[in-house]
C-alpha cells in the first residue's frame, strides 16, 4: 500500500506540472498573438477656407484653387491608409455654378482621385463622401424626385453622406488611397472649367484617415 501511495503522489505532481506548463504556454501565446496586432490611426481635420474658386478663363486650361491638409507628428508615421472620408462645401452665385466644378484629391505621394465632375446645381453640401455607405447621389435630370435608383438617395445640394457610385453606374471608391503613407501633405484642388460669370467659393472642406502600421 506505500508504493501504491507513493505512484499516485508522483502522478497527481506530474499532472499538476504539465497542467502549470501548458498554462503558461497558452498565457505566452496569446501575449504573442496581441504584440502582433497592427497598430492604428486616425486623422480628421476641417479647414474652412472661404476661398474663391477662379472662374473659368474662356480657354482651358482652367485656373486651379489649391488647399492642403498636413498630416504631421510620430503619431502618423510609418501608417498606412486603409479609410478615407472627404467633405467638400462650396457655395455658387447662380444657378449652375456648381455644375461647372471638378474636384480631385492627391495624396503626399502623389496619387491623385477625381471626386466629382460636373455634379449639382448651384452649391455643394456639405458633402461628405464615404465609401461604407450604400446612398449614392441623384445626379440626373429628372422631372420628379426621387431618382429612379432606390440607392440614390442624397439629392442636391448633397448636404449629407454618400459613396462615390452614381446612377449611371460609375464607380469610383476612395479606397484607391489604400495602402499611401498617412503622413505629408493632403491636397484637394478644385477647378471652374465651364461658363465664364458662375463662380463658386469653396467654404470648407474635412479630411478623415484611419491607418495602420505598414509591414515590415
Amino acid at each position: 500500500m506505500k508504493t501504491r501511495r507513493t505512484r499516485v503522489a508522483i502522478v497527481g505532481v506530474l499532472t499538476l506540472a504539465l497542467s502549470v506548463t501548458a498554462g503558461l504556454g497558452v498565457s505566452a501565446e496569446a501575449k504573442k498573438k496581441k504584440k502582433k496586432q497592427p497598430s492604428t490611426a486616425s486623422f480628421s481635420k476641417t479647414l474652412a477656407t472661404n476661398l474663391a474658386i477662379p472662374d473659368y478663363p474662356g480657354v482651358n486650361p482652367a485656373i486651379a484653387l489649391r488647399s492642403d491638409i498636413t498630416v504631421g507628428g510620430k503619431k502618423f508615421k510609418g501608417k498606412e491608409v486603409t479609410d478615407v472620408n472627404v467633405t467638400v462645401q462650396t457655395t455658387g452665385n447662380l444657378a449652375g455654378a456648381a455644375e461647372d466644378l471638378n474636384a480631385k484629391l492627391s495624396a503626399p505621394n502623389g496619387r491623385t482621385f477625381i471626386l466629382f465632375d460636373g455634379v449639382g446645381d448651384q452649391s455643394i453640401g456639405p458633402w461628405k463622401m464615404d465609401d461604407d455607405t450604400r446612398t449614392q447621389i441623384c445626379d440626373r435630370d429628372q422631372a420628379t424626385l426621387p431618382c429612379v435608383d432606390p440607392d440614390s438617395t442624397l439629392n442636391r445640394p448633397f448636404a449629407g453622406t454618400s459613396n462615390l457610385n452614381d446612377d449611371d453606374d460609375d464607380v469610383r471608391p476612395l479606397a484607391t488611397f489604400n495602402g499611401v503613407s498617412m503622413k505629408g501633405n493632403w491636397t484637394l484642388t478644385l477647378f471652374d472649367d465651364t461658363d465664364i460669370g458662375e463662380t463658386s467659393t469653396l467654404n470648407q472642406w474635412r479630411l478623415e484617415l484611419k491607418g495602420v502600421a505598414a509591414p515590415k
